[in-house]
Protein backbone atom coordinates (compact mmCIF):
# COMPACT_ATOMS: atom_id res chain seq x y z
CA UNK A 1 0.00 0.00 0.00
CA UNK A 2 1.22 3.72 -0.98
CA UNK A 3 0.70 6.23 1.67
CA UNK A 4 1.07 9.74 1.01
CA UNK A 5 1.32 12.25 4.43
CA UNK A 6 -1.49 14.76 4.60
CA UNK A 7 -2.19 18.03 6.08
CA UNK A 8 -4.46 17.47 9.06
CA UNK A 9 -4.87 21.17 10.09
CA UNK A 10 -4.29 24.40 8.84
CA UNK A 11 -4.91 26.72 5.84
CA UNK A 12 -4.02 23.98 3.51
CA UNK A 13 -6.02 21.10 5.57
CA UNK A 14 -9.77 21.59 3.69
CA UNK A 15 -8.11 22.29 -0.22
CA UNK A 16 -6.07 18.81 0.27
CA UNK A 17 -9.03 17.29 1.02
CA UNK A 18 -10.97 18.43 -1.61
CA UNK A 19 -8.55 17.59 -4.38
CA UNK A 20 -8.28 13.78 -2.82
CA UNK A 21 -11.72 13.95 -3.09
CA UNK A 22 -12.18 15.18 -6.75
CA UNK A 23 -9.13 12.70 -7.48
CA UNK A 24 -11.58 9.83 -5.84
CA UNK A 25 -9.35 8.95 -3.36
CA UNK A 26 -10.40 8.61 0.26
CA UNK A 27 -8.78 10.25 2.95
CA UNK A 28 -9.21 8.73 6.69
CA UNK A 29 -7.89 9.09 9.99
CA UNK A 30 -5.72 6.30 11.52
CA UNK A 31 -5.36 8.27 15.18
CA UNK A 32 -5.68 12.29 15.78
CA UNK A 33 -2.38 13.05 14.18
CA UNK A 34 -2.67 11.15 10.87
CA UNK A 35 -4.23 11.45 7.90
CA UNK A 36 -4.09 8.36 5.31
CA UNK A 37 -5.11 8.22 1.66
CA UNK A 38 -4.80 5.19 0.26
CA UNK A 39 -3.14 5.32 -4.15
CA UNK A 40 -2.99 1.88 -4.91
CA UNK A 41 -3.57 -1.63 -3.49
CA UNK A 42 -2.26 -5.09 -4.17
CA UNK A 43 -2.33 -8.52 -3.49
CA UNK A 44 -0.01 -11.41 -3.21
CA UNK A 45 -0.34 -14.72 -4.91
CA UNK A 46 1.63 -18.19 -4.53
CA UNK A 47 2.09 -19.91 -8.50
CA UNK A 48 3.27 -23.37 -8.49
CA UNK A 49 4.07 -25.14 -11.52
CA UNK A 50 2.47 -28.10 -12.89
CA UNK A 51 5.45 -30.10 -12.61
CA UNK A 52 5.40 -33.96 -11.58
CA UNK A 53 6.21 -33.40 -7.52
CA UNK A 54 8.34 -35.29 -5.92
CA UNK A 55 8.30 -35.86 -1.99
CA UNK A 56 10.80 -33.55 -1.10
CA UNK A 57 9.36 -30.64 -3.90
CA UNK A 58 6.09 -31.18 -1.75
CA UNK A 59 7.69 -31.37 1.58
CA UNK A 60 9.34 -27.51 0.53
CA UNK A 61 5.83 -26.34 -0.76
CA UNK A 62 4.30 -27.48 2.70
CA UNK A 63 6.68 -25.76 4.48
CA UNK A 64 6.73 -22.33 2.33
CA UNK A 65 2.58 -22.37 2.16
CA UNK A 66 3.02 -22.87 5.91
CA UNK A 67 5.31 -19.74 6.40
CA UNK A 68 3.63 -17.51 4.37
CA UNK A 69 0.01 -18.70 5.90
CA UNK A 70 1.52 -17.60 9.69
CA UNK A 71 2.26 -14.11 7.93
CA UNK A 72 -1.49 -14.10 6.94
CA UNK A 73 -3.00 -15.23 10.03
CA UNK A 74 -0.81 -12.80 12.14
CA UNK A 75 -2.42 -10.03 9.82
CA UNK A 76 -4.27 -8.03 12.56
CA UNK A 77 -3.29 -9.55 15.74
CA UNK A 78 -0.92 -8.95 18.73
CA UNK A 79 0.74 -10.85 21.42
CA UNK A 80 -0.75 -9.04 24.53
CA UNK A 81 0.85 -10.16 27.92
CA UNK A 82 -0.29 -9.10 31.44
CA UNK A 83 0.00 -10.29 34.81
CA UNK A 84 -3.37 -11.06 36.77
CA UNK A 85 -4.39 -12.11 40.12
CA UNK A 86 -4.37 -15.83 40.30
CA UNK A 87 -7.97 -15.55 41.50
CA UNK A 88 -9.39 -13.71 38.92
CA UNK A 89 -7.86 -16.76 35.94
CA UNK A 90 -11.69 -17.46 35.53
CA UNK A 91 -12.42 -14.26 34.49
CA UNK A 92 -9.32 -13.68 32.36
CA UNK A 93 -10.50 -17.12 30.43
CA UNK A 94 -13.43 -15.48 29.40
CA UNK A 95 -11.87 -12.15 28.03
CA UNK A 96 -8.92 -13.93 26.21
CA UNK A 97 -10.45 -17.21 25.34
CA UNK A 98 -7.77 -18.24 22.52
CA UNK A 99 -8.72 -22.30 21.36
CA UNK A 100 -7.86 -23.72 24.78
CA UNK A 101 -8.02 -20.45 27.16
CA UNK A 102 -4.48 -18.37 27.04
CA UNK A 103 -1.33 -19.28 28.19
CA UNK A 104 -0.31 -18.88 32.38
CA UNK A 105 2.83 -18.74 33.79
CA UNK A 106 4.08 -18.45 37.48
CA UNK A 107 5.68 -15.64 38.30
CA UNK A 108 9.17 -16.14 39.81
CA UNK A 109 7.81 -13.97 43.27
CA UNK A 110 4.76 -13.12 41.97
CA UNK A 111 2.78 -14.20 45.06
CA UNK A 112 -0.53 -14.27 44.07
CA UNK A 113 0.05 -12.59 40.41
CA UNK A 114 0.41 -14.67 37.10
CA UNK A 115 1.50 -14.00 33.55
CA UNK A 116 -1.00 -14.42 31.05
CA UNK A 117 -0.06 -14.76 27.16
CA UNK A 118 -2.27 -14.48 24.55
CA UNK A 119 -2.53 -13.52 20.73
CA UNK A 120 -5.73 -10.81 20.35
CA UNK A 121 -7.27 -8.94 17.54
CA UNK A 122 -5.44 -5.56 16.85
CA UNK A 123 -9.02 -4.03 15.77
CA UNK A 124 -10.22 -5.17 20.35
CA UNK A 125 -6.86 -4.65 21.52
CA UNK A 126 -7.58 -1.31 23.78
CA UNK A 127 -10.78 -2.59 25.08
CA UNK A 128 -9.05 -6.10 25.62
CA UNK A 129 -6.86 -4.46 27.75
CA UNK A 130 -9.78 -2.43 29.71
CA UNK A 131 -11.20 -5.47 30.40
CA UNK A 132 -7.91 -7.28 31.83
CA UNK A 133 -7.63 -3.83 33.95
CA UNK A 134 -10.87 -4.33 35.39
CA UNK A 135 -10.20 -7.84 36.63
CA UNK A 136 -7.01 -6.81 38.47
CA UNK A 137 -4.33 -6.73 35.39
CA UNK A 138 -1.05 -4.84 36.73
CA UNK A 139 0.52 -2.41 34.28
CA UNK A 140 1.59 0.14 37.03
CA UNK A 141 4.69 0.76 38.49
CA UNK A 142 6.01 -1.21 41.31
CA UNK A 143 6.73 2.30 44.01
CA UNK A 144 8.80 1.98 46.57
CA UNK A 145 6.67 1.77 50.36
CA UNK A 146 9.77 5.52 50.52
CA UNK A 147 8.00 7.33 47.05
CA UNK A 148 5.21 9.89 47.91
CA UNK A 149 3.35 8.38 45.17
CA UNK A 150 3.19 5.11 47.36
CA UNK A 151 -0.24 3.39 47.11
CA UNK A 152 -1.22 4.88 43.88
CA UNK A 153 -1.38 3.59 40.53
CA UNK A 154 1.58 5.27 38.38
CA UNK A 155 1.11 4.58 34.82
CA UNK A 156 4.35 6.02 33.82
CA UNK A 157 6.77 9.44 34.94
CA UNK A 158 7.98 11.56 32.45
CA UNK A 159 10.42 14.41 33.04
CA UNK A 160 12.00 17.31 30.74
CA UNK A 161 15.81 18.05 31.32
CA UNK A 162 16.38 21.19 29.59
CA UNK A 163 17.23 21.76 26.84
CA UNK A 164 17.15 18.56 25.21
CA UNK A 165 16.70 15.25 27.54
CA UNK A 166 13.81 13.33 28.54
CA UNK A 167 13.30 10.40 31.64
CA UNK A 168 10.70 8.07 30.57
CA UNK A 169 9.66 5.94 33.35
CA UNK A 170 7.57 3.47 32.89
CA UNK A 171 6.35 -0.27 34.43
CA UNK A 172 9.10 -2.08 32.79
CA UNK A 173 12.27 -0.10 32.84
CA UNK A 174 13.54 3.43 31.54
CA UNK A 175 13.81 5.53 27.96
CA UNK A 176 16.14 8.21 27.59
CA UNK A 177 15.91 10.66 25.11
CA UNK A 178 18.71 13.06 24.07
CA UNK A 179 17.98 14.93 21.09
CA UNK A 180 21.62 16.46 19.19
CA UNK A 181 21.34 19.65 16.90
CA UNK A 182 23.78 19.24 14.34
CA UNK A 183 22.93 21.67 12.10
CA UNK A 184 19.96 24.52 11.12
CA UNK A 185 18.17 21.77 9.14
CA UNK A 186 19.62 18.66 11.66
CA UNK A 187 18.94 16.36 14.16
CA UNK A 188 19.97 13.39 16.01
CA UNK A 189 17.56 11.67 18.27
CA UNK A 190 18.87 8.56 20.81
CA UNK A 191 16.42 6.64 22.25
CA UNK A 192 18.33 4.92 25.17
CA UNK A 193 16.35 1.81 26.84
CA UNK A 194 16.75 0.25 29.71
CA UNK A 195 14.73 -2.69 30.82
CA UNK A 196 14.47 -3.82 34.20
CA UNK A 197 10.94 -6.63 33.76
CA UNK A 198 11.15 -7.79 29.67
CA UNK A 199 7.67 -9.27 30.97
CA UNK A 200 6.03 -6.09 30.61
CA UNK A 201 7.26 -4.64 27.55
CA UNK A 202 4.20 -4.58 25.69
CA UNK A 203 1.99 -3.59 28.73
CA UNK A 204 0.67 0.09 30.15
CA UNK A 205 1.54 3.44 28.99
CA UNK A 206 5.15 2.05 27.35
CA UNK A 207 3.55 -0.20 25.10
CA UNK A 208 5.43 -0.27 21.78
CA UNK A 209 7.55 2.07 22.08
CA UNK A 210 9.70 1.47 19.71
CA UNK A 211 6.97 1.88 16.61
CA UNK A 212 5.19 5.07 18.59
CA UNK A 213 9.03 6.54 18.44
CA UNK A 214 9.24 5.43 14.62
CA UNK A 215 5.84 7.33 14.31
CA UNK A 216 6.76 10.28 16.01
CA UNK A 217 9.58 10.62 13.81
CA UNK A 218 7.52 10.27 10.30
CA UNK A 219 5.40 13.25 11.93
CA UNK A 220 7.91 15.42 12.94
CA UNK A 221 9.98 15.30 9.87
CA UNK A 222 6.76 15.42 7.70
CA UNK A 223 5.95 18.70 9.20
CA UNK A 224 9.32 20.20 9.18
CA UNK A 225 9.08 19.28 5.11
CA UNK A 226 5.99 21.40 5.16
CA UNK A 227 6.99 24.13 7.05
CA UNK A 228 9.79 24.59 4.33
CA UNK A 229 6.45 24.65 1.65
CA UNK A 230 6.32 27.88 -0.07
CA UNK A 231 2.84 27.67 0.24
CA UNK A 232 3.47 27.95 3.85
CA UNK A 233 3.15 31.16 5.75
CA UNK A 234 3.85 30.93 9.57
CA UNK A 235 1.01 32.53 12.19
CA UNK A 236 0.64 32.52 15.78
CA UNK A 237 1.25 29.56 18.05
CA UNK A 238 -1.99 27.13 18.79
CA UNK A 239 -2.65 27.70 22.72
CA UNK A 240 -4.55 24.20 22.37
CA UNK A 241 -1.91 22.28 20.78
CA UNK A 242 1.55 24.01 20.95
CA UNK A 243 1.92 24.88 24.38
CA UNK A 244 4.71 23.20 24.67
CA UNK A 245 6.39 23.98 21.81
CA UNK A 246 6.14 27.90 22.96
CA UNK A 247 6.93 27.53 26.24
CA UNK A 248 10.52 25.75 24.84
CA UNK A 249 11.13 28.69 22.78
CA UNK A 250 10.64 31.28 25.36
CA UNK A 251 13.08 29.03 27.34
CA UNK A 252 15.66 29.11 24.06
CA UNK A 253 15.29 32.64 23.87
CA UNK A 254 15.93 33.69 27.72
CA UNK A 255 19.04 31.36 27.34
CA UNK A 256 20.25 33.19 23.74
CA UNK A 257 19.64 36.70 25.46
CA UNK A 258 21.79 35.44 28.91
Amino acid sequence: MLKIALPNKGRLAEETRALFDDAGLAVRASDERALIATLMESTARLIAAPAPRTPERERHLSELVAALSSVLRARGRRYLMANVPRSALDQVRRVLPGINGPTVVDILNGGDMVAVHAVVETATLYRTVADLKAQGADDAIDLAKTSPDHGRRVAAYYWWLYPNTMFNVYPWGVSINVVRPLGVALTRVSFLTYVWDAARLDQGAGAGLDRVEREDEVIVEAVQRGLKSPLYSHGRYSPAREGGVHHFHRMMAATLRG
